[in-house]
């Protein structure tokens, strides 16, 4: 089983949507796929149409961990109609107790990922804004991780923060290999753009990665989607919208990385 990781220490760079983007895309050409929720602000599961916050009777990551759930047990099955299939693992406001301190996982990351491999053949996991405790499970667990990563400074601080983590996560980790930063959001029209980019560029290659070439542009179909907890491939299947087919060319690029 592949396994991703979505991470980048700022916020509305898009993890989510990339998170949920990449599953319905590989659901939709057949792949089995299980998402997970590490962020206590619950967008992906929210996006993936189960609101953990309505139902706190509802079995989510948070229980894995702390010991008191197995995994079967939190696995949700998502809407065939809305994303073509696939399974979660919800978040819950509780997982932000792991990343402060407060309590301790008593189940590894890495045991819920091994416990699901057999079922599916990609993982992916959504992170939390902060670089703690849960990110650095997620970047522990997985072989590839992707960046996204808007064209501005604070964003450019994130890749950085992030570069030194995986610095330390690394020899642990000796699989982990950074598949790329993906520019979201992006305007190219824009002259600050160029020159972020540039910079945004040479942090890739200190990280021995590189900058994906498909880039993602701002598109409404996005929000859209999301507002009807749907995948925005199967929102908008023939990739007539700009956002959509900029996913989808970053998806291939990739996926022939893998190869």
């Amino acid at each position: 089983m592949k396994t991703y990781v979505i991470a980048n220490r700022k916020g509305g760079c898009g993890k989510s949507t990339t998170a949920l983007a990449l599953a319905n895309w590989l659901i939709m050409n057949g792949k089995k796929v299980i998402l997970l929720d590490l962020d206590s602000q619950c967008n992906l599961s929210y996006a993936s149409g189960f609101d953990t916050a309505a139902s706190p009777d509802m079995v989510t990551l948070y229980d894995v961990l702390s010991g008191t759930a197995k995994a079967q047990d939190a696995i949700r099955p998502m809407d065939s109609t809305l994303f073509g299939g696939g399974s979660i693992i919800p978040a819950s406001e509780n997982l932000a107790a792991f990343d402060s301190g407060l309590e301790t996982a008593s189940v590894k990351l890495q045991d819920v990922v091994k416990t699901v491999s057999t079922d599916y053949d990609y993982c992916i996991i959504d992170t939390p804004l902060s670089l703690g405790k849960m990110t650095i499970a997620a970047l522990m667990a997985a072989n590839e991780l992707v960046v996204p990563c808007m064209a501005d400074i604070y964003n450019l601080q994130g890749v950085q923060a992030l570069a030194r983590v995986l610095d330390a996560v690394r020899p642990y980790n000796k699989r982990l290999k950074v598949a790329g930063i993906l520019l979201t959001r992006n305007n190219d029209r824009l002259v600050l753009t160029k020159s972020l980019t540039d910079m945004i560029t040479a942090v890739a290659q200190q990280m021995g990665t590189k900058v994906f070439d498909a880039r993602i542009r701002e598109g409404v179909a996005v929000r859209e989607a999301a507002a009807q907890q749907m995948g925005i491939f199967t929102y908008d299947p023939k990739c007539r919208t700009s956002v959509v087919a900029d996913y989808q060319k970053f998806i291939i690029e990739l996926l022939k990385g893998d190869k």
